[in-house]
């Protein structure tokens, strides 16, 4: 008997293998039968024969087909299973693919161009987390294994935010979009969270300005703002993601080619992103892209912009560092960048007032290791702190703030033992052109000072008119946006103390009042909360 039949049908290569025979040789011909004649293929194309001797079962093909005998049998696949088997990684990305809101509380606002509201969720896609207890157990476990960042793009207005959800290995993202920040190509505003397309990522890197790098297992990609050339991609916009390549960082690009297409990431031991630049740590050196602002590159390029060649847009490049050493840490503030392995500290760049503890010298032209076994690094635009051997040393001048603090106000090129009139735990500093701040926590009470120079509030109020407040508890994590500081206690709740921005109202702390001279409760998170950066705090040695 001949069937025709243009593919050897699945049901057959399962049910007929070599191993197994049917009890009835004809029962079979006929279930031949029946799917050749579904198929309605021509019988000129292939031929197949079955035969049948005893208890036994043959095929034999024309020279035209393959023997049925010859071919593995593809292994049976489970059944698809149903929504309560799927894992919470599948169904978190399910319901926000489905425009749910994983915003319960309602605290993300995202903003476009004209400064008002973007409708984007409907307040009936929440419920959607309720439908069963693996919708809301999926949302939970996002918030608490997954990671959410915020970016303030630096070229977009004030109020714009753009919003990254990773769980699972997607990354989902919507907001302002002007420059490609979502990653989800271009656009105005993306109101509702899109999926970026893109493999699975195991980490996200983000500058907090507007670019993104993301660690997949095929290697890093980025998007967002590149004008800075701190992506590695070129001075060209990525508006999706774009794989990042290492043409200028030769050992590099080999070592990344040892490991295979999907084990890519195991090249790249840490990614630092700073605001203009960006550096990769791996076990055959550093590489560094972006701008090279007072040689905070190290690199040795003396052009504003580090630019090998302008028509190359794979940017990374190798810094020379000493032999074997490979840093974990990596500090980029300032136009000084340190380098950190163990208890050995490298820096290089801007030396204004002996900050980096190196000596007298306008500039550290190449990594010139800290004379200190150093524990821990604080940079900042005219002194640095040290936490070494037990004890804490400052090096170069001092802010207005800290020096009211300070028993001794002596400017040093040299790292000299910090003295403080009373114990301390911990020291949260921030400074910049438009706002200065210390925060410390003492130790032999359970209280914590906060020191703001009056021209913070006023510009005609001289430098060293301190404002001092006093916090009744300890302050275990600061955050601070522009001219905004939010003060985070031991029992989870938060004050806020500083400015408003005049245009935007409520915008900053959630207040009505123009100033916080006075840490005062948080009334609601807003979006330059979510923004804000996280000051990482030195613990004293004292």
């Amino acid at each position: 008997m001949v069937i025709a039949t243009r593919l050897i049908p699945k049901r057959i290569k399962r049910r007929y293998s070599s191993s197994s025979a049917p009890s009835s040789v004809s029962s079979a011909a006929q279930s031949v039968e029946i799917v050749a004649e579904k198929r309605e293929i021509p019988s000129a194309e292939f031929s197949c024969h079955l035969s049948s001797t005893g208890s036994t079962f043959s095929s034999s093909i024309s020279s035209e087909v393959v023997d049925l005998d010859r071919i593995s049998a593809p292994p049976l696949l489970p059944p698809p299973p149903t929504f309560p088997e799927l894992s919470s990684h599948t169904i978190w990305a399910l319901l926000l693919a489905a425009e749910a809101d994983p915003d319960l509380a309602a605290s993300e606002v995202i903003i476009n161009d004209t400064n008002t509201g973007v409708a984007g969720y409907a307040a009936e896609t929440r419920p959607l987390w309720f439908l069963s207890r693996q919708c809301f157990k999926a949302l939970s476990d996002s918030l608490s294994n997954g990671k959410c960042t915020y970016l303030f793009p630096e070229r977009s207005t004030f109020r714009s935010l753009v919003a990254l959800r990773l769980y699972g290995g997607r990354v989902f993202s919507c907001g302002a979009n002007w420059y490609g920040f979502t990653g989800l190509g271009l656009g105005q505003t993306i109101p509702t969270y899109r999926r970026v397309k893109v493999h699975a990522v195991q980490k996200i890197f983000t500058n907090k300005v507007g670019g993104v790098i993301a660690q997949t297992a095929r290697g890093l990609y980025a998007w967002g703002d590149s004008s800075s050339g701190a992506l590695g991609i070129g001075y060209a916009d990525a508006s999706v993601p774009t794989r990042v390549e290492f043409a200028e960082a030769p050992k590099l690009a080999a070592l990344e080619r040892t490991f295979g297409p999907w084990e890519r990431s195991r090249a790249i031991h840490h990614v630092a992103m700073g605001r203009y630049h960006t550096f990769i740590v791996t076990r055959v050196g550093v590489a560094v892209a972006g701008l090279n602002y007072s040689n905070s590159l190290g690199a040795g390029v003396d052009s504003p912009r580090m630019r090998p060649k302008l028509s190359d847009a794979k940017l990374f490049i190798p810094v020379p560092l000493p032999p074997r050493f490979v840093p974990k840490y990596v500090i980029d503030r300032a136009g000084a960048t340190v380098l950190r392995h163990r208890r050995v500290a490298v820096v290089v760049g801007d030396n204004t007032s002996g900050r980096l503890g190196i000596g007298p010298c306008f500039f550290a032209e190449k990594f010139t290791k800290i004379g200190l076994p150093v524990d821990d690094v604080r940079i900042f635009h005219d002194f640095s702190l040290f936490a070494a051997n037990g004890t804490t040393y400052l090096s170069g001048r001092p802010s207005d703030s800290l020096r009211h603090l300070l028993v001794t106000q002596r400017e040093s090129p040299i790292p000299e033992k910090l003295a403080l009139p009373f114990p301390c735990k911990r020291l949260f500093i921030g400074l910049a052109s438009v706002f200065e701040f210390t925060i410390v926590v003492r130790a032999d009470r359970t209280e914590s000072l906060c020191l703001l120079p009056e021209c913070n509030f006023d510009s005609a109020a001289e430098s060293d008119a301190i404002l001092e407040a006093s916090v009744p508890g300890e302050v275990t994590r600061v955050r601070w946006f522009m001219a905004a500081l939010w003060l985070g206690l031991a029992d989870g709740t938060w004050l806020v103390m500083g400015q408003n921005d005049p245009a935007a109202g409520d915008t900053v702390l959630g207040s009505d009042e123009k100033e916080v001279r006075t840490p005062a409760p948080m009334r609601r998170k807003t979006p330059a909360w979510f923004v804000a950066e996280d000051v990482k705090p030195l613990v004293l040695c004292t």
